[in-house]
């Protein structure tokens, strides 16, 4: 009886760790899309300013 206790013990366990681990990538994937994103903002709002201000130029 205590091997499936001790079974079950390491199954909550290792899927404990396997979600932490999943959670800790999706978290890293966020973070570097998120700074993706902005990067990408600050080089469009960029260029659309250039644009603009190569447009008024003679």
């Amino acid at each position: 009886m205590s091997v499936i206790w001790f079974a079950l013990a390491i199954g909550i366990v290792f899927g404990m760790a396997v979600l932490s681990a999943f959670a800790w990538l999706i978290l890293y994937l966020a973070w570097i899309g998120a700074w993706l994103v902005a990067i990408a903002a600050l080089l469009g709002v960029f260029w659309v300013g250039f644009k603009a201000w190569h447009h008024t130029q003679p």
